[in-house]
């Protein structure tokens, strides 16, 4: 018997995919079968339905691709022609973690993942060959033909080593995943509620032994995803920064992939830094290693009130100690700041304004953007506050000046439609999660 698994690919959830092509084709019985564009994805569905015994249908989902009109026509119109052909609909993703109950019900799916994926995936796929029931699924949530919604089991946490960030027998590659989990759980943030409280790192090994693929199959730029470049190795948010772990990982990356003529980007998207990490040695070693000049750090906001408000777990000398400390040894540091926060004031928002114009006469550049509601998120449904034009004035002239940049016009459009989702019942503002089993 064989299964295919066909997978909706776009330039947004790209990193994603490739993982779970890269757990699909290690297991038995499985096809993978990867495609991008409304049309392709037809194709697909049409052929996968008629020449597999069975057929599953995977988007992985966020929730600012679900402000996008088109990509929403674009889902519902692959899941109506999934169902007309048999083949299972699934969906992972934060938003699938954040808002399963709207997944379901409002989108047509018939199994959302909640939290790490692998674990249901391995799952499932035992299910579909008939070793389990789809009750004993960890991390699935569904609803049975009374149409109550029902959830496996939760899921151990994963560890990182135990599967490839990429395909790379398809030659398809991303930043490699070297952090999972993140101990803070800042309420804007879906990082901590989607893959839990518990961090977990790849080994120094295990991340140069993928470098090294990558950079033999002719990658020249390797990056890394992670929710704070400088935890690496930390167990406990109260430890601090572990410099010798961090050297050892940036200086056995250096050596293995050097000769190669590639280079090293850490600290830069997608793998940021938290300000209170930053030290004279880690900028000495950063320096030492990688090549960009950027490190991105994040602020999100010049309050003190407003960081305790949303448990970023720093305050605002951190964040100037981190930029004169990269600063010094030449890095020019982009950092990040959010408007619009729940429960900003004008007067917070003032703040912000006032230590972005501090940090630029240090040296640093500005990274705008503004709140972006997220499902799953302590701070969801709250509504976005709404930026005054005295600030808004502020900003533009930040960004006028060359001093600061990003999506934030963007992002308050996003956030507004995201806002009329909610309003209209397309996402669901659930105040309790389906209830995951342990064991």
């Amino acid at each position: 018997m064989r299964t295919a698994f066909v997978l909706y690919l776009d330039r947004y959830t790209r990193y994603s995919v490739y993982s779970v092509a890269a757990l699909l084709d290690r297991l038995r019985g499985v096809s993978t079968l990867l495609v991008e564009g409304r049309e392709s994805v037809f194709r697909v569905i049409d052929y996968a339905s008629s020449n597999y015994t069975k057929c599953v249908v995977g988007l992985s989902l966020l929730t600012t691709r679900l402000a996008d009109d088109t990509f929403r026509s674009i889902a519902a119109s692959i899941i109506e022609l999934a169902k007309k052909r048999n083949c299972v609909t699934v969906a992972g993703g934060p938003h699938a973690s954040g808002d399963p109950l709207g997944v379901l019900f409002n989108m047509g799916f018939d199994i959302a993942i909640v939290g790490e994926g692998e674990p249901a995936i391995e799952d499932f796929v035992d299910y579909l060959a008939g070793g389990r029931e789809l009750a004993k699924v960890r991390n699935a949530v569904y609803r049975d033909a009374d149409g109550r919604i029902l959830a496996g089991p939760r899921a151990e946490p994963v560890e990182l080593d135990e599967y490839p960030p990429f395909p790379y027998w398809r030659h398809l590659y991303t930043p490699i995943e070297i952090t999972r989990g993140c101990f803070h759980g800042c309420w804007y943030c879906q990082v901590s509620y989607t893959h839990g409280f518990k961090v977990r790192h790849r080994s120094v090994g295990n991340v140069v032994e993928y470098a090294k693929i990558m950079v033999e199959d002719g990658v020249r730029d390797v990056r890394f995803i992670t929710p704070d470049a400088l935890s690496y190795n930390l167990t406990s948010m109260t430890q601090k920064v572990d410099e010798d772990a961090i050297e050892e990982l940036l200086g056995s990356l250096y050596t293995a992939v050097r000769a190669r003529g590639a280079r090293i980007f850490f600290g830069s998207f997608p793998s940021e830094v938290r300000p209170e990490h930053v030290t004279e040695r880690v900028a000495k070693v950063l320096k030492k290693y990688v090549s960009n000049r950027e490190i991105v750090v994040g602020a999100q906001s010049g309050s003190d009130r407003v960081l305790e408000k949303i448990r970023r777990g720093h305050r605002v000398e951190d964040v100037l100690n981190a930029v004169s400390i990269l600063v010094k040894e030449g890095f020019k540091p982009s950092v990040d700041f959010i408007f619009g926060l729940p429960v900003e004031t004008e007067d917070d928002m003032a703040e912000s304004i006032r230590l972005a114009r501090r940090l630029v006469e240090m040296g640093a550049r500005i990274h705008l953007h503004y709140y972006l509601p997220l499902p799953g998120t302590p701070l969801f449904p709250r509504i976005p506050v709404k930026v005054p034009e005295r600030i808004r004035a502020e900003i533009m002239r930040l960004v006028g000046s060359g001093q600061a940049y990003g999506e934030f016009l963007e992002q308050e459009r996003l956030s507004a439609k995201i806002v009329e989702l909610v309003s209209k019942g397309f996402i669901r503002p659930t105040t309790r999660r389906p209830v995951l089993e342990t064991g």
